[in-house]
């Protein structure tokens, strides 16, 4: 009966890929094996034709001692946010560091890119190690050993720490890992206390990098911290300011990341745009609440 023949049947099934899996054991493992270099390779195909897609140029970093020298870095997140259709666009920037320029403070507008630099920096350093195209014209890369990045927490209320707490931590865990072939990024690294204490913080995490002496880029809206590196104590070290151009009274972002030291951070401008000034709200409330 067809109940008998089933049984029969499977076992028969079963005894031939038993069989085939004894006989080619290897060559399935071989090609199990190889899985993920395919997926890899797939994916940095997969990632040259976006760029391709939006005229990004890229190439394949070369590595020579000790000098990263990169000209016209694009951020590839900025790129892929651009193909999801929210009006984001991605300007280049170039990328310095060798003996003599080793950190660097970025100052400047509010939204006006500093974060996003960081993060450029950072994915160049990733995608370049990994056997990835880096997304620029052309550059020059040195071995780092791991790269460190300090941005911006959430108050983590399930353990009772504060923003100001976790970012003093996740400082502590960059000074015991990070070493001199390594590469820190600190996105406003003490700003979850007062300006003052801030400030203080700030600059003490600066002269221990600078005394260590990791690749560094350190985003402060705290100015002192930018007139401090200026002084003789911090020869290697550099200010960058994200641009900001007034042709009409108003500023204008230009994202462009420069030599100098930013004057203004232009809190207004933001706080106007976002319509939280004292002419917007007053504005809002009189409309909420009409005078009777």
């Amino acid at each position: 009966s067809l109940g008998k023949l089933t049984p029969f049947y499977t076992k028969m099934l079963f005894d031939m890929v038993d069989d085939y899996m004894e006989r080619n054991l290897q060559d399935i493992l071989t090609v199990a094996s190889l899985i993920g270099e395919l997926e890899f390779y797939l994916g940095a195909h997969h990632f040259t034709e976006r760029l391709d897609k939006f005229g990004i140029p890229h190439s394949f970093p070369k590595y020579e001692g000790n000098v990263v020298d990169v000209t016209g870095l694009h951020n590839p997140l900025l790129i892929l946010q651009e193909e999801g259709g929210n009006g984001f666009k991605s300007v280049p920037n170039d990328v310095y560091f060798d003996a003599e320029k080793r950190l660097y403070v970025v100052t400047g507008p509010n939204d006006g890119g500093k974060s996003v630099y960081l993060r450029a920096v950072g994915l160049l350093v990733l995608l370049g190690q990994n056997g990835y195209q880096i997304p620029a014209p052309e550059g020059t890369l040195a071995p780092m050993d791991e790269v460190f990045t300090h941005f911006i927490p959430k108050d983590d209320i399930t353990r009772r720490r504060g923003r100001y707490r976790q970012e003093l931590q996740q400082l502590r865990y960059i000074f015991e890992n990070a070493t001199s072939d390594s590469l820190v990024l600190l996105d406003e690294p003490c700003g979850g206390t007062d300006p003052g204490q801030g400030s203080k913080q700030s600059l003490t995490a600066l002269k221990q990098l600078y005394r260590f002496g990791p690749r560094a880029v350190f985003a402060t809206h705290m100015h002192n911290v930018s007139e401090e590196i200026e002084g003789a104590e911090y020869p290697y070290a550099h200010n960058l300011q994200v641009g900001v151009e007034i042709p009409d009274g108003s500023p204008v972002l230009t994202y462009k990341v420069s030599p100098g030291r930013a004057g203004h951070s232009f809190g207004d401008l933001v706080a106007k745009d976002v319509g939280v000034d004292e002419v917007s709200l007053h504005k809002l409330l009189e409309e909420r609440f009409p005078a009777k």
